[in-house]
Parts: C-alpha cells; structure tokens; sequence
C-alpha cells in the first residue's frame, strides 16, 4: 500500500496515467485500484518479460511528482 498525502486531481491523473503507460507497454497485468483520498492499492501481476522490481520501481518513480507520501 502506498500511503499519500491528500491526492488531488492533479495526482490521480498521474496514477492514472503511470497505471496505463505500464498496461499499454506489456509490462503488467492490472487486475484492481483503488484510488482512496489519502493511498492507493493496486492489484497487478507483472508479464514474463519483465523483472518485477524493475516494474516496481518505474512505477515507485512517479512519486516524487505527486503529493507527499510513504510506503508502508
């Protein structure tokens, strides 16, 4: 779970837009979201041809352009 501060519209675009980029580009299968006032959770599974963290990490990369957060 990725714990954020206050999400804006702004950021869930961005969420939004890293979540698609990662579907459209083969790289994950995404099952579920959630996108919650203040976290998130995502239900994906990465596809064969990706190393997991490497999918993890691309996505981690969005966060400092969004508001403040921690992962717990």
């Amino acid at each position: 779970m990725l714990k954020l501060a206050a999400i804006n519209k702004e950021d869930k675009q961005i969420i939004l837009d890293s979540l698609a980029f990662l579907v459209n580009d083969h790289r994950i299968w995404l099952y579920a979201y959630v996108i919650m006032p203040n976290h998130i959770h995502i239900l994906w599974r990465k596809q064969d041809d990706w190393i997991e963290k490497k999918v993890q990490q691309q996505f981690l990369n969005i966060l400092p352009r969004i508001s403040n957060f921690s992962t717990i």
